[in-house]
């Protein structure tokens, strides 16, 4: 009987056995996953802090027919006040839901980090970039408990720079123009989205060459047109509604002038917590992404780690430029320094495999170093912590617990129709009390200076305020609330007038004392009414008699 002449296929047979390999490597970073998800619903109720809540009222507004720059305004383009209208709508404006909401935005966020990460190295990578951004994520002085900007804008970088090599592997038109849209509105929640056009154009001429093709100059045309389609369709939204010399000066004259809103003792203390708080916790994976930058360029092809240094220079600038205020400017370089991590394990780890042919196993004994020092620093500082502690940790003597304490209070006593009026920069107040604020100067600290604009818009919010006869008004006395630049009487025209304004007809019915060393002090009812504070930092409500 003659032979076949075929052998048997190893590579068959051990593609069956393959398929009881027990994949290590994705069990150990969906359990570390399931682990810090479980730890952020536990802060889900956290109070909101001053951006997230404001951008969360301004959604609101958004829902209400209110015009932006209008209505309300501030120094941000106009896809925030809509992203987080959508966030509104969705997810409603408490707490629980607009942090449910984050919770998502991150679990997107690191899908589509997981998709990068795959094409340019494997799944291996891919798995190992995926658990450093979960453990990134996990320190709350960077604010990544709060539903801020950067988040968005991570999502629509990691989204933009998927659908580039979506459209640069598939050759597909709604490719490139979805790329294009998804980075536009990035840059119309936050303006240095920007800086993340140079990398699209580096990475587009990479893998052209790499794949021996010339630069996909129409692709990249279809990408320019679609970003700039999109920033003229709200450009022609705020021209409809008549609004666009308004967002023109806070938009662009506005801006220049911000960072000299805080006087340089608060940029100091800022800047203080921000540096000794943010890397308490990141320190082990610091020296993982460290070590990354150095040895990703051993594997190749090298074009990837160019890439991922690219978008990280660009995240870069935005912390450069805001960094120097709360650490939430950090957040769009969380998901490269992951990058870097998963380079500097995977690198090792094929290094140690070689010698050892133990793969499977090489990555997980090599990340559990990095698990255990970050978990166990983040449940040490997240628990048996309570919310309330966790809000002083991040955001020192900023009176966001003590704003929230008093909203849901009020909102208990306040009737269908009364109306609620916040004196300070806290706006987040009015989604407390579900009132929307009667005056468009929501944020005193913009105009707390003696320069002549905001001389007349202190008038304008005076006049609101007195027209209006709120039947109930919070008095902010906190300095981050305020941000007086300088003792003029000009400056602090409209906290003057609210301040003579409540003696006149109005009654104090609570009072949250805020102490740098102790838990702050609240008193309610009559208790509260004749109360003088003992606390040079505190909130006052009043009730209209």
């Amino acid at each position: 009987m003659k032979a076949s002449g075929k052998k048997p296929s190893k590579h068959k047979n051990a593609g069956k056995a393959s398929r009881f390999d027990f994949p290590v490597l994705p069990v150990l970073v969906l359990l570390v996953l399931v682990i810090l998800v479980v730890v952020r619903l536990f802060y889900l109720p956290l109070a909101f802090d001053r951006d997230e809540g404001s951008y969360l009222y301004f959604g609101e507004l958004i829902l209400h027919a209110k015009v932006p720059y209008q209505d309300f305004y501030e120094i941000k383009p106009p896809g925030i006040f809509y992203s987080y209208a959508l966030i509104a709508a969705v997810f409603g404006t408490t707490t629980i839901g607009a942090h449910a909401a984050l919770l998502l935005i991150k679990i997107a966020s690191g899908y589509l980090l997981f998709r990068i990460s795959r094409r340019y190295v494997n799944a291996s990578y891919a798995w190992l970039t995926v658990l450093a951004y979960g453990l990134y994520s996990t320190n709350p002085y960077l604010q990544d408990l709060a539903m801020v900007s950067e988040h968005l804008t991570t999502l629509c970088v990691l989204g933009g720079i998927w659908m580039l090599h979506q459209a640069l592997d598939k050759k597909k038109s709604r490719w490139w123009i979805g790329s294009g849209a998804l980075l536009a509105w990035g840059v119309l929640i936050k303006q240095t989205g920007l800086f993340y056009f140079l990398p699209v154009i580096i990475i587009a001429v990479g893998e052209s060459r790499a794949q021996q093709q010339s630069i996909p100059w129409k692709g990249l045309l279809k990408l320019g047109g679609a970003s700039l389609i999109t920033g003229l369709l709200v450009l022609l939204v705020l021209g409809i509604q008549g609004s666009l010399p308004e967002a023109y000066h806070w938009l662009v004259e506005r801006p220049f002038g911000y960072a000299e809103v805080l006087g340089d003792a608060q940029k100091q203390e800022l800047r203080k917590h921000f540096i000794s708080l943010a890397g308490r916790i990141l320190w082990m994976l610091w020296i993982t992404s460290g070590i990354g930058i150095l040895v990703a360029w051993l594997e190749k092809p090298v074009r990837y780690p160019v890439y991922v240094l690219a978008l990280t220079i660009a995240a870069g600038i935005n912390l450069v430029l805001g960094g120097r205020f709360y650490g939430h400017y950090a957040l769009n370089l969380l998901p490269f320094m992951a990058m870097w991590a998963g380079f500097g394990l995977y690198v090792l780890g094929n290094r140690i495999a070689r010698q050892s042919g133990q793969r499977a196993w090489t990555y997980p004994l090599l990340s559990l170093p990095v698990i255990g020092v970050t978990l166990f620093l983040v449940l040490s500082n997240y628990f048996p912590v309570d919310q309330t502690t966790m809000i002083r940790r991040i955001y020192g003597k900023n009176p966001f617990e003590e704003m929230y304490n008093l909203g849901i209070y009020v909102n208990g006593i306040k009737g269908p129709g009364d109306q609620v009026l916040i004196v300070g920069s806290e706006p987040q107040g009015y989604l407390y009390t579900k009132t929307l604020a009667p005056t468009r100067h929501v944020f005193p600290a913009f105009i707390s200076n003696d320069d002549p604009e905001n001389v007349r818009y202190q008038e304008e919010a005076i006049e609101a305020m007195k027209s209006s006869k709120p039947k109930y008004l919070f008095l902010v006395v906190n300095s981050f609330s305020w941000l007086f630049k300088d003792e003029s009487q000009a400056g602090r025209n409209y906290f003057n007038n609210a301040f003579y304004y409540v003696q006149q007809g109005y009654r104090k019915v609570a009072i949250a004392e805020t102490y740098p060393d102790r838990p702050s002090r609240y008193i309610y009812g009559q208790e509260a009414t004749n109360h003088d504070p003992q606390s040079s930092t505190y909130i006052e409500v009043y009730e209209r008699r």
